[in-house]
């Protein structure tokens, strides 16, 4: 009886299939031409887009459909029918209707298998060096070969200097098989750059924003595209209620397209996937709010340099095209000659297509009008007619400008665009040609309106009416771009190839690689990580609170001031970090008074995220407190927590803050805080009074500890101030409160300190005894259980010991110098004098030896630089990593580069970077190209192996890195660079300021050995012990303390807090799962006001599964409070997260929190996809 079911439905899906096909097939060759009358094209493509649009739901419904009908076969054959098992496809409620999609199934979230009794997520006995997945990405070009492929050679390609010359197949287009050509108005605003973000909405966006609302309601046949939404919310703010539905009018005609849909466009090379995530997700959501409108397509055109990450973050968000520009112009000319400008890019780690996005790449060297509309700039830019004489003062620099279209040249300038066009055409292998139309602040004032739309609107009349032509031509929004191209797909006559890689390092002309960025402005890239850690935490802690004053408490979140006050600063911090995003911004190459404003709101979107801390913990931990007063915690500061490590200035570096405790205030609370999914034992530090001090519990047990002093230069101990170390576990999410009690009986065990070469006396202090050495003749060394350094007679570190084996391991500093004539390094480009040479440290540096009993350290003082290796000696995880931490002043020095370099035995023919802290990927060193090419980001990790060790280097701060000789990893510190390198900012590097910067280190031995890496066929990946490191890095406890002295009235009413209940409740989830973010994001109680936001009933969740190398797991560094048990990896419930903390339900979203996916309940097991990260929403509980 089932199988004849099945057979009848397959029947009736066949048929179905076959109607929809001629549909679709009658649809494309019966759809009319593009033109410019208003009438005729209007009522021609909505129709069009009409029947499209229900085609392809239905297309996509009966795929789906038949896809589900396949797997409850195949399932009831293997279970004779009864009870299939079946991992279901996520449901999407908010079809795609852009036809590009037809060719690939809906991948916005990703497909999760909640069957508990499915196959193990991992095989841990096949020692993968990807574990849960297969070979590399399948796909038609990997970058890497495409490198090998390319010879550099920069010959001079004619008009179109970086490429080749282009003859047009006069035969390619006919009546059947026009070309369609799509012209895009556009305009590029920097949300900061030569201007802060307010000065440049003040003089330009603003008028470009107005304009736009007044030419294209006066104008329906004129579309425009806008990416920024952090402006778009700025105008918005002073717009009457007429003019913001006026501008919803226009989204709703579809003239108006938000592409990318970001809060910035984002640098897709310094910035972390969280920072990408949070700056997306804010500007959807303020689409979502006010417009209620979601972004299908991607436009990045001014990042220097893409990142499949990025592609990534788009795919799961729900868009499913992309465009870019600024890629190296040696790979634009080489795809550009297979006609592969357009593909399906692929991750490397992807085995399948679910991460495909269709991506369009521009050929030429820039988005302005001259290289825009085919390969000869001086011909294009006579068709920018801003350029045009009265319209504006630009000229064209080739000394040609704009004439106006008139009749008697109409026909000659028609044909001359249309020969760029038809040749730009010869590159791509669709019949749809992009042309943006615009730059930098384009579309500034009515006259530019005007000259461009009425000079273009004759051109097209004339182009569209002389049939012979074979031309259909229009303004178009990037939509109806990837639309008309979805056509070409559909119907066979273009399938885009897939390419995997990324698009590192850039190069605009000549050697110039624009690898100097990646490091530049250091302290301002410190500060970015250093407000994602906080406003990740801020998060996390907002959330949990919320859901327990609605489910404990009973508090209407939606109407209570005080978590709305609360939602407030966590916006505006949310807002700050997604502006330095942008890509002169945590890239650091704006110009120095606007890196001053970046900071300042980086600095005020810190003290936000501690404020949100300060009160979440407040209330966390008064849970059970009666006498808890929202609206007395909302008004009072007094008695609030306080960051133990905090800065006081945007210029000044973080510092601890001093607890007092005497014979009068003799007990300080401090509260801990753990921002992760995993149990962790760490170190916690603070700068305390006294040396007499015990640390307790709130259930009184002590709590070990041990005292360090602070030195207040070199050799001077200060007298008033103590570092307090002690360890403790928390749990996940968790809070705990322990009590720091002066004790004047506490015994002080001091550390062994030694310092050699010190230019003065050194005086002891009461409890702390140096030992002054002058002729080093012992060696230095410092160890833990797992470890040992040894370090040479200069201070610096020359070996590990490993498992009693000595592994040769160098660190030492290096400078560049920059190339003398021409252009050379500036903010932008690195364009070194040669190889770095050796820092001149002296013979005999300041070396200070610090061995305590939980910490350990070496310390060595140059004059650029103070070089601290410090090891952890405790139960946690910490102590399997070196950590190096380097403070950094080179304000007097002048074209200077510092260089840290770690050499090792290892013989590494390559080596691995990182990807926005997402993923790895492989380098090769490339002799045919410069040194500066072979320098990558360093966003997060970096390592080098072979088949028996692997060194790991993780970073707490974004810099340019490159493994320029086996063995070895060099880091670029710092950049002060006295000249502009002419790209547009017109100054150099000279604004240095003190700053520290912080790195783990392993090493970790092969332990068994997967044949297909050493052929490149496995996506690289860090071990589970390198993604601990770096989560540990990135995310460390959270301290705070209550100012004054804390009452036993006070504890009384104080508790601990863990959302997951009492230790142990629990399983602990798979060591790699990792929590992203729990977020509460606003909803408006008036879509048209961005100030009425307030509390929802829901929240959002989101995790990863990290892939990793399984061949450093068995054997290799414990993982502590995680699981890696073969049934665990991977796999994942909400509530061995947060207990009941949420209602039972919860609904997979796109990443961006803008489309539905499949409903699920806390308790249900998921299978989680290696690399894959979901998001959920979540429901508070109400009392």
């Amino acid at each position: 009886m089932v199988k004849m079911d099945l057979k009848k439905v397959f029947v009736i899906g066949t048929a179905g299939f076959v109607v929809i096909s001629l549909g679709l097939f009658y649809v494309l060759t019966n759809s009319t031409r593009i033109t410019s009358g208003r009438s005729q094209r209007e009522v021609n493509l909505e129709n069009m887009e009409r029947k499209l649009q229900s085609l392809e739901e239905a297309f996509q419904s009966h795929k789906m459909s038949m896809k589900e009908l396949e797997k409850l076969a195949m399932s009831q054959q293997q279970n004779g029918g009864d009870h299939p098992i079946v991992e279901s496809p996520l449901d999407n409620n908010n079809i795609d209707d852009n036809p590009a999609a037809v060719a690939k199934n809906n991948n916005d979230v990703v497909k999760i298998n909640n069957n508990n009794n499915a196959a193990s997520a991992v095989e841990l006995g096949t020692c993968s060096a990807s574990v849960g997945l297969k070979n590399k990405a399948a796909s038609d070009f990997n970058m890497l070969d495409v490198y090998d492929l390319i010879k550099f050679d920069n010959q001079d390609g004619g008009v179109w200097k970086q490429g080749f010359k282009i003859n047009p197949d006069s035969s390619r287009f006919t009546e059947a098989n026009k070309l369609k050509v799509v012209v895009i108005p556009h305009s590029h605003n920097d949300p900061g750059w030569i201007k802060t973000f307010e000065k440049y909405f003040e003089d330009q966006t603003k008028h470009i924003l107005d304009n736009m609302l007044i030419e294209l309601g006066a104008n329906p046949d004129l579309k425009f595209i806008w990416a920024e939404i952090s402006y778009f919310n700025l105008w918005w703010t002073d717009l009457s209620t007429a003019q913001k539905k006026a501008v919803q009018k226009l989204v709703e005609n579809k003239q108006l397209e938000f592409v990318t849909g970001g809060w910035v466009m984002p640098d897709e090379a310094n910035s972390h996937y969280y920072s990408i995530l949070t700056q997306l997700t804010e500007g959807h959501q303020w689409l979502k709010g006010h417009l209620n409108v979601t972004p299908k397509n991607g436009w990045a055109i001014d990042p220097f340099g893409m990142s499949p990450t990025m592609a990534y973050i788009l795919r799961r968000s729900g868009l499913a095209n992309m465009l870019i520009q600024r890629t190296h112009y040696a790979v634009k000319k080489h795809l550009a000659n297979l006609q592969q400008l357009e593909f399906r890019w692929r991750q490397e780690w992807d085995d399948a297509d679910s991460t495909d996005i269709l991506c369009h790449m521009m050929p030429f060297y820039s988005y302005d009008v001259p290289h825009t509309c085919g390969p000869d700039p001086k011909i294009c830019c006579q068709f920018d007619f801003k350029r045009m004489r009265g319209v504006s003062t630009m000229t064209c620099p080739w000394n040609v400008p704009p004439q106006p279209i008139v009749t008697q040249n109409l026909r000659e300038r028609s044909l001359t665009l249309l020969d760029q066009y038809k040749k730009k055409a010869m590159l791509f292998r669709s019949n749809v040609l992009l042309i943006p139309l615009g730059d930098d602040f384009r579309w500034e004032d009515k006259p530019e309106w005007d000259a461009q739309r009425t000079n273009y609107a004759k051109i097209f009349d004339y182009i569209n009416s002389n049939k012979e032509l074979n031309t259909e031509i229009g303004f178009g929004t990037l939509d109806d771009y990837f639309a008309a191209l979805g056509g070409e797909m559909t119907s066979g006559r273009f399938i885009p190839n897939v390419l995997s890689g990324d698009f590192f390092t850039y190069a605009d002309r000549d050697d110039h690689y624009w690898s100097g960025y990646f490091t530049s402005r250091p302290f301002h890239k410190a500060m970015d990580r250093e407000l994602m850690g906080h406003l990740r935490a801020a998060q996390i802690l907002f959330t949990t609170m919320s859901a327990e004053l609605s489910k404990k408490k009973g508090v209407t979140l939606g109407g209570n001031t005080f978590v709305r006050s609360l939602l407030g600063k966590l916006i505006n911090a949310r807002r700050a970090l997604s502006l330095f995003q942008h890509h002169d911004g945590v890239t650091g190459t704006s110009k120095d008074h606007v890196m001053v404003d970046y900071a300042q709101k980086l600095h005020t979107g810190l003290n936000a995220c501690n404020h949100v801390m300060q009160k979440s913990l407040e209330v966390l931990t008064h849970l059970m407190d009666e006498s808890l007063n929202l609206e007395a915690l909302e008004a009072g500061e007094e008695h609030q927590f306080e960051p133990a490590f905090s800065k006081d200035h945007h210029h000044a570096l973080p510092h601890h803050s001093i607890i007092t405790l005497d014979g009068e205030v003799t007990d300080r609370l401090v509260t801990v805080h753990n921002p992760g999914a995993h149990a962790r034992t760490m170190m916690v530090t603070l700068y305390v009074s006294t040396y007499y001090i015990k640390v307790v519990d709130i259930e009184g047990e002590v709590i070990e500890s041990e005292i360090l002093p602070v030195f207040e230069d070199r050799t001077t101990l200060s007298s008033n101030t103590f570092q307090l170390n002690f360890v403790t576990e928390l749990e996940p999410m968790a809070v705990k409160n322990f009590i720091l009690k002066h004790d004047p009986t506490a015994v002080v065990d001091p550390p062994e300190i030694t310092v050699f070469n010190s230019p003065s006396e050194i005086f002891d202090h009461d409890k702390f005894k140096i030992q002054s050495v002058y002729a080093n003749t012992d060696p230095i060394f410092i160890s833990n259980d797992h470890l040992t350094i040894n370090f040479g007679e200069t201070g610096f570190a020359k070996s590990v010991i490993l498992n009693e084996k000595e592994i040769p391991w160098e660190v030492a500093f290096y400078s560049y110098g920059v190339r003398k004539g021409g252009e050379t390094s500036g903010l932008y480009l690195f364009i070194p004098d040669g190889p770095a040479t050796p820092l001149d440290v002296g013979t005999k540096p300041f070396i200070k030896v610090v061995k305590g009993r939980f910490l350990s350290y070496v310390e060595v003082w140059t004059q650029q630089v103070k070089h601290r290796v410090e090891l952890y000696n405790h139960p946690g995880f910490e102590r399997h990593a070196i950590r190096l931490t380097n403070t950094i002043d080179i304000r007097t020095e002048s074209n200077f580069e510092l260089v840290m370099r770690l050499k090792t035995s290892i013989s590494s023919a390559s080596s691995h970077t990182d990807l926005n802290g997402f993923q790895m990927v492989r380098r090769k060193r490339l002799a045919k190209l410069p040194l500066q090419a072979n320098i990558y980001p360093l966003p997060a990790a970096t390592y080098i192996e072979d088949s028996s060790l692997r060194m790991t280097l993780l970073t707490r701060q974004p810099a340019g890195t490159g493994s320029l000789s086996d063995g070895e990893v060099e880091v670029i510190l710092d950049r002060r660079l006295m000249q502009d390198d002419n790209r547009g900012v017109a100054q150099g590097a000279k604004d240095n300021l003190e700053t520290v910067t912080a790195y783990n280190v392993l090493f970790e031995e092969v332990r068994c050995h997967d044949g297909d890496v050493g052929e490149g066929k496995k996506a690289g990946m860090l071990s589970l012990a390198g993604h601990a490191s770096l989560h540990d890095l990135l995310n460390p406890f959270r301290t705070f303390v209550k100012p004054g002295v804390v009452t036993v009235e006070a504890l009384s009413r104080l508790a601990d807090y863990s959302p997951r209940g009492k230790m142990g409740s629990l399983d602990d989830l798979g060591c790699d799962i990792e929590l992203v973010d729990m977020t509460s994001l606003p909803v408006y109680k008036e879509a048209l006001d961005d100030a009425s936001y307030e509390m929802g009933s829901e929240a959002g969740v989101t995790l990863r599964r990290v892939g990793f190398d399984g061949r450093f797991f068995n054997g290799g560094i414990p993982m502590g409070r995680c699981s890696v048990a073969e049934d665990r990896l991977g796999r994942f419930q909400l509530k061995e997260l947060v207990g009941d903390l949420f209602a039972p339900k919860l609904t997979q979203m796109t990443l961006s929190y803008t489309h539905e996916g499949k409903t699920l309940t806390s308790d249900e097991p998921i299978l989680m996809k290696p690399m894959e990260i979901y998001a959920f929403r979540t429901y508070f509980v109400k009392k």
